[in-house]
């Protein structure tokens, strides 16, 4: 079994869901996996923004009596990870929020990110999500329900390079020799 569904499966045990209105979901301490956040074209040609978001067995139930496609992957010991696909609609006229904190060399940074930097959040680790999901019943398809990324604040995991060993080193740029003045 996949490392990332035996981790989804033990991380959505500490989310917390919590249901705003009809519409609203917030998950604190959200398992996000199998990001498409650049948009690169799947094996079927559909470049569509996307991530994957575990629920517990409770919220699955939940989400499908209000017509979300709520999917299922059984892990070898009899475990299941419930998920659903997320849609990131950066070209929206009101786009989700997505920040990024991260801390590199004892500095904390936050950067929001927009529709051309967004793709970065495919390339790293993720220690930790939160976010707002907002439900969209399609009006073509009445009773199908996609969820869409309203908010997203990201905590990237730290990169530790050799287990840190080289980490509190200057870079060449950021601190120069200082020469005696010659005359």
């Amino acid at each position: 079994m996949s490392k990332t569904v035996e981790r989804a499966i033990k991380a959505v045990e500490d989310s917390k869901f919590v249901f705003k209105d009809q519409n609203t979901l917030e998950i604190l301490n959200a398992f996000v996996f199998w990001t498409n956040f650049k948009g690169e074209a799947n094996k079927f040609g559909n470049k569509a923004r996307t991530f994957n978001l575990a629920v517990n067995e409770e919220v699955a139930g939940i989400l499908k009596e209000n017509g979300w496609r709520v999917r299922d992957i059984q892990d070898g010991e009899g475990a299941t990870l419930y998920f659903v696909n997320i849609k990131v609609n950066m070209n929206s006229p009101y786009p989700p929020l997505v920040t990024l904190f991260s801390e590199f060399r004892g500095r904390r940074n936050r950067r929001s990110l927009d529709v051309e930097n967004v793709g970065e959040l495919d390339r790293i680790d993720i220690q930790s999500a939160d976010c707002v999901i907002n439900a969209y019943e399609s009006k073509m398809y009445p009773g199908k329900v996609t969820g869409y990324l309203k908010k997203l604040n990201i905590i990237q995991e730290p990169d530790l390079e050799f287990g840190g060993k080289y980490d509190d080193w200057l870079d060449e740029e950021d601190k120069q020799p200082d020469f005696p003045d010659e005359d």
